[in-house]
């Protein structure tokens, strides 16, 4: 009687079976990087280059290019404009999803990291408010805690007469 593995022996299937496992290692150890929108939101320093008082609708986008949505509001006869950008990131281990942990860790399709700024501009086309929020996730693993961290940088400039901008920050960490 042949043995199970008997057809690993020679040197053609033994080349497949180094191949592929070599293929499994290397992809876990480098995983898959997958984002969308805009990348430059991921830069910690952004909220510093974007000045509420001061700051354009046209540096807003030639720092950042188009914004993801558009919305105007007319109130009181003057139009409210709000702009929203979005990144999202993921790292992948493929290792995790050929032991099926990922699927029920991680769940498929989402995402690492978030970042969402929004600016509302005032009737000038000045910045008037930025809310500026990242986000981060990581699902552990089999021995590893969930871990959740936000942070969130808001400047608002109250009004004309008080044009200097108001900064709050704040963040969080939830391991669970």
């Amino acid at each position: 009687m042949r043995s199970s593995i008997a057809w690993l022996s020679g040197p053609l299937p033994r080349l497949a079976v180094l191949a592929v496992t070599v293929t499994v290692l290397m992809s876990s150890a480098f995983g898959c990087a997958v984002s969308s929108g805009t990348a430059k939101l991921d830069s910690s320093d952004l909220p510093t280059q974007l000045k509420p008082g001061e700051s354009t609708k046209d540096q807003v986008i030639a720092l950042l290019g188009e914004p993801w949505k558009r919305r105007v509001v007319e109130s009181k006869g003057y139009p409210h404009e709000w702009w929203e950008y979005e990144f999202k990131a993921s790292t992948i281990n493929p290792l995790d999803y050929l032991l099926l942990v990922g699927f029920f860790r991680n769940g498929i399709g989402a995402y690492d990291r978030e970042t969402v700024l929004t600016i509302a501009f005032d009737t000038d086309g000045k910045i008037a408010s930025l809310l500026y929020q990242q986000s981060s996730y990581d699902n552990g693993g089999m021995t590893s805690p969930t871990v959740v961290k936000s942070r969130a940088v808001t400047d608002i400039v109250p009004s004309r007469l008080a044009p200097r901008a108001v900064h709050y920050e704040d963040s969080l960490e939830a391991r669970y």
